[in-house]
Formats: C-alpha cells, sequence, structure tokens
C-alpha cells in the first residue's frame, strides 16, 4: 500500500485534457470542410507511400493468407478509426490516444502510447524514405531517402505544411492514377495466371496474422478523420459518414489493387519490392503515359506522406514535453510555432533507420509500435463513462485483441526490438519520477488532517505545538469504515479519486521533526503519504495519513517501494478513471448507499 504514496492524486479533469467541447468553452473556432473535403483528407492520408510497396512485404510472409490478411489489416484499421472517433469527440487536445489514455487510463499508459506513437511514426517515414528510395534511385541506397527527409525537416521547420487542397490535390492525383491502374489490370489479359500463387497450402495462422500487420500499414492515416473535431461543418454526421465512405473507398480500391498485382507478378511478386511500377509496365507498356507516370506518382505520394508524417510526429512529441513526458528540449518552438527541436531529432532518427535498409523490417518496426498505440486507444474505450461511449465496451476489447495479436506476429526483428525500447523508455521514465519522489518528499512541508488531529478535535494537542500557518483544502479520495478513528467517529481515508474530502493543512518548516512522532501515533493502522491537497492558493503536495488496507508486512518484492511504483504506474488508474469506476459499481449497487453516505452528519 505505501506505493500510494508516489501516485498522488489528480483532479477529475487531466492536466490538459477536457471533456467538454471547445465551443462549451466559449472558443469559436471557423467551420471550414464539408463532407467532401473530409473525405479527401482522408484518402490523401490513407493512399500514400504504403500502398505502393507493401503488397510485396505482405505477399512474401503469407501467400496463401494474402487477400484474407488484407481482409483483417482492414477490420484492424475500422475498429481503430471507430475507437479514436469515439474519444476525439470528448477530448480535443493534441496528441490522439496519448491524450485520451492521460484522461481515462493513467500517465503510465499514456506515456508507452505516446512514445510508441513517436517511435512507430518515426518507423513509417523510414519506410516510406525506403519505398522513395526503391521507386526513384534503386542503385543508390538510403542516400535519396535520407536527403528527402532532411529537406522535408526543413520544409516542416519553415512552417510550410500540407492544406485541405494540397490532400485534395494528393488524392486526386495517387487515387486517380491507382483507379485507372486498376481498371486498366482487370480488362488487360494477364501474362501470368493468377494461379501460379500457392493458394492450395494451407493459411498459417502467424503468417497471416504477420501479413495482416504489414498491410496495416498501408492504412495508416485513417484516424486523422476522426480528430478533425470542429473543423468539420456538422461534425456529428459529416465525421462518422467520412470514416465510413473513405474506408470503404480504400477497402475496395487496395483488393483491386491486390489482385490486379498479383494477377500479373504471380509468385514473382515476391521478389518485386516496386509491384506498382512493374505491374504497369506489364498491363500498359513500357511508352505508356501510366508506365511513365507510375515512378512521379510514387514519389509524390511518398514526399506528401513524409512531409504529414513530420509535422504530426513532432507536435505529439512537443505535447509530451509540455507534460513533462519527454525532456522540454522538445517543447521549444520558433517564432511559426514549429517544435523544431523535435522536428530534426525525429529527422535524424528516421534517417538512421534508413541505413537498415530492408524494407520489410522497417514496416514492422512502424506497423509494431503503432498497433501498440491503437491497442492503448481500445483500453481508454474501455475505461470511458457509459453515456459517452460510442463503441461498446466488448468492441473495445475485441479490437484490442486484434491489435495485440497482430503486433505479436511480426517477422523480423520488430516484436523483440520494439518492445525493449518501450522497456528501456518506461524504465527511464520510472528513475526520473522515482528521482522526482524522493526531491519531493525532502522539500514537502505541509501536513493535512481529516480526523482527531484537527484543530478543536480530541488529539489536537499532538500537533498544536507545531509552529506554522493553518488553511482550508480538499483531496480526492473516500471514507472507509476502517482504522482505530472510526471507533471515534472519524473513518478512514483512502486516496483514490472517489471525491473531494474537506480538511485541514498545516505549513511548517520544522515539521520533519515531528514526523516519526506522528508515525508512531498513528500506529499501523494508517501510514504516511503523500498527497495533492487543493487550496485557494492551489494545489499543495502535504503529507497525509491514509488507512492502512493490507497488514503491514514485508513486501515480496524485497522491500522496494520502487518496483511497486513501476507498478502503480501501469495498474493505477487516474483520478477522472476511479470517478468512472466508482461511480459505475455504485449504480450496480441498487439502493445501497454510497460508502461515505454512512458518514453524513
Amino acid at each position: 500500500m505505501r506505493a500510494a504514496a508516489f501516485a498522488p492524486p489528480v483532479s477529475v479533469k487531466s492536466a490538459g485534457g477536457s471533456r467538454g467541447s471547445r465551443k462549451d468553452r466559449g472558443v469559436k473556432e471557423p467551420n471550414t470542410i464539408g463532407l467532401l473535403g473530409a473525405i479527401f483528407i482522408g484518402l490523401a492520408s490513407m493512399i500514400g507511400a504504403g500502398v505502393f510497396v507493401v503488397f510485396h512485404s505482405a505477399f512474401a510472409v503469407s501467400q496463401s493468407g494474402y487477400f484474407l490478411a488484407l481482409a483483417l489489416a482492414a477490420v484492424v484499421a475500422s475498429m481503430n478509426s471507430w475507437a479514436v472517433y469515439g474519444l476525439a469527440r470528448q477530448i480535443d487536445r493534441p496528441g490522439g490516444v496519448y491524450s485520451y489514455a492521460r484522461e481515462y487510463v493513467n500517465n503510465g499508459w499514456s506515456f508507452l502510447a505516446g512514445f510508441a506513437f513517436v517511435f512507430g511514426k518515426i518507423g513509417s517515414i523510414a519506410a516510406i524514405a525506403l519505398a522513395f528510395n526503391a521507386y526513384v534511385a534503386p542503385a543508390v541506397g538510403f542516400i535519396p531517402g535520407a536527403v528527402a527527409i532532411f529537406l522535408l525537416t526543413l520544409v516542416n521547420i519553415a512552417g510550410i505544411s500540407r492544406t485541405a487542397l494540397m490532400s485534395a490535390i494528393l488524392a486526386i492525383l495517387t487515387g486517380g492514377y491507382l483507379i485507372v491502374f486498376t481498371i486498366g489490370g482487370f480488362t488487360q489479359p494477364a501474362y501470368n495466371s493468377l494461379g501460379a500463387a500457392s493458394f492450395t497450402e494451407p493459411v498459417s495462422i502467424p503468417g497471416l496474422l504477420g501479413a495482416a500487420a504489414l498491410f496495416f500499414f498501408a492504412f495508416a492515416g485513417y484516424a486523422r478523420i476522426a480528430t478533425l473535431g470542429n473543423e468539420v461543418r456538422n461534425p456529428k454526421r459529416n465525421i462518422p459518414l467520412a470514416i465510413v465512405l473513405t474506408l470503404s473507398l480504400v477497402i475496395v480500391l487496395y483488393f483491386g489493387l491486390a489482385f490486379v498485382i498479383l494477377k500479373f507478378l504471380g509468385v514473382s511478386l515476391m521478389q518485386q519490392n516496386t509491384p506498382v511500377a512493374i505491374t504497369a509496365l506489364l498491363v500498359f507498356g513500357n511508352s505508356s503515359a501510366m508506365y511513365l507516370w507510375a515512378v512521379p506518382i510514387a514519389a509524390l505520394a511518398c514526399l506528401g506522406s513524409m512531409l504529414a508524417l513530420l509535422a504530426g510526429v513532432s507536435r505529439t512529441s512537443a505535447v509530451m514535453a509540455e507534460d513533462h513526458e519527454l525532456p522540454r528540449y522538445f517543447a521549444r518552438r520558433n517564432r511559426r510555432g514549429v517544435p523544431y527541436r523535435a522536428e530534426l531529432v525525429i529527422g535524424a532518427g528516421a534517417i538512421a533507420l534508413t541505413a537498415i535498409g530492408d524494407l520489410t523490417w522497417v514496416i514492422g518496426f512502424s506497423s509494431f509500435s503503432v498497433l501498440f498505440y491503437y491497442s492503448v486507444g481500445h483500453l481508454a474505450v474501455t475505461r470511458q463513462p457509459r453515456e459517452l461511449r460510442v463503441m461498446p465496451r466488448w468492441a473495445a476489447w475485441f479490437g484490442m485483441a486484434l491489435c495485440v495479436a497482430l503486433a505479436l506476429f511480426i517477422p523480423g526483428p520488430a516484436v523483440p526490438v520494439s518492445m525493449g525500447i518501450l522497456g528501456v523508455a518506461f524504465g527511464l521514465r520510472w528513475f526520473k519520477l522515482r528521482t522526482a519522489a524522493k526531491r519531493a518528499v525532502a522539500n514537502v512541508k505541509a501536513i493535512a488532517f481529516y480526523g482527531t488531529l484537527r484543530p478543536g478535535q480530541m488529539n489536537h494537542h499532538e500537533v498544536s505545538n507545531i509552529h506554522g500557518s493553518w488553511s482550508h483544502g480538499t483531496v480526492m479520495g473516500e471514507l472507509l469504515p476502517q482504522g482505530w478513528g472510526h471507533a471515534l467517529g472519524h473513518p478512514g481515508l483512502v486516496l483514490n479519486g472517489s471525491g473531494p474530502i474537506p480538511v485541514e493543512l498545516l505549513e511548517s518548516g520544522e515539521l520533519a521533526e515531528h514526523l516519526d512522532r506522528l508515525d508512531e501515533f498513528e500506529g499501523p493502522d494508517y501510514e504516511r503519504v503523500i498527497a495533492q491537497v487543493n487550496t485557494e492558493a492551489g494545489v499543495v503536495p502535504a503529507w497525509m495519513y491514509v488507512v492502512r488496507l493490507q497488514p503491514k508486512k514485508k513486501r515480496k518484492y524485497g522491500g522496494s517501494a520502487a518496483v511497486m511504483f513501476g507498478v502503480n504506474e501501469i495498474f493505477q488508474p487516474s483520478a477522472a478513471n476511479a470517478t468512472i469506476i466508482l461511480e459505475e459499481k455504485r449504480e450496480e449497487r441498487v439502493g445501497l448507499p454510497s460508502p461515505e453516505d454512512k458518514f453524513k452528519k
């Protein structure tokens, strides 16, 4: 129980998030995008570089499960988009799942989701750069893609980004080309029989899941529509409709492309890392406009995707830095509002990943982290209150299970390496918070009382000789019939975020001299922890004696509060989520009063 000392409760609303809409907060924002504009943004976000290379990578992993894997990836993308839409309706803070998890789960999972997103999207940028290399200059190595990343980073730092108009242009060019490509492939006879591919072999479950995870890379960008919010006119109608229409169009197009490419390339698809260009050559001939435009269209799609990703990842990194989850170095912005330091570091990381050279492996790194990111998004949905939940809880658990299943069967070293990187990142965060907690313990100069030690109560004489100033405050917790004070009419307190409990706060510079004596006075029924006390002057960290719900004994972790602190960071719900859980449990106890109701006088 002493681990609670290192997880002080916060207010019901998260530090940066809010469940209210911007309109509710009196902020007027222009609605400039209609249904068609939202669809164009979704198409431009999804139909990017991935579609030009992913068929080769997925087919190499599972020939017999080729089409089934594409269908499974489409289902996962649809479930993830559903989850993000339900979360984005309630929280409009930048950061996506990172911000949603901070509100509905806890800061530990929020950090893991945000870090996975940043790392995964760096992998996406590197994978797209390798795709750019494959189409533009396959014999030169990773240099062209690295140069493209460097130049696009400078473009983003200068404040130039993709707009709705640019999104529409990219969607029309790329989507239009691929539609004509697909129709032409359906109408032309194939040089290789579709049956040349090995569809008679039984489908391997690991291969199917691994191929689906790679196909998932081509669906990246589907959540962009869900996060548009008030940028769309009539968002409650247009955003869900745009999501459904965009996903439907993309899924139909991808299945058409998958069929045409396999129809003409057959088993040689395993060796062709530029399948669209090779298929265009076979379908239309080497002097046709479709073949001549294959490389420019692929290059344009790659550059547009990298430009958008660089902007999105740097801004998520800046939000995390503002929350002290990443070094403050990343939060620094230039006069155009661009987090330029984050842009530079992310660009450098993407360039380093391109040196790996294996496109399938780099796509795997990206897919693992992004699937993990969305699995945390589904977890956040399960913690939403019933009245705010758009996605049913069972569907969120199912979506989370699908994300985890795909992530664990990604081919190559992506799974162990990515899990190791996430583990190291979480460990560094734990060390930082643990160190900060130790410093906080040394700097606490206040103590809060809610029972017999308050002014005017029977045991106040135990603290009346401590010189300092008294004030009123509240903590987020719940009163339970526990501890020796309960027999005297003062129930014990647990800090679980349930509701405000009034306390009396004593601030004193000589407090440390009296803590051992107070520990002995309170006895084994209570333990001293740090709480955040809300006062008129602001939030004050203070010692409190909370009821010990388990007997004091030696921990099986070797007495290490540090281990318990790490476990607490994973499983401790946020204050807002604790309130939701307790409220729902009380609704199930029909006719029974809540614990604190018993002690109201």
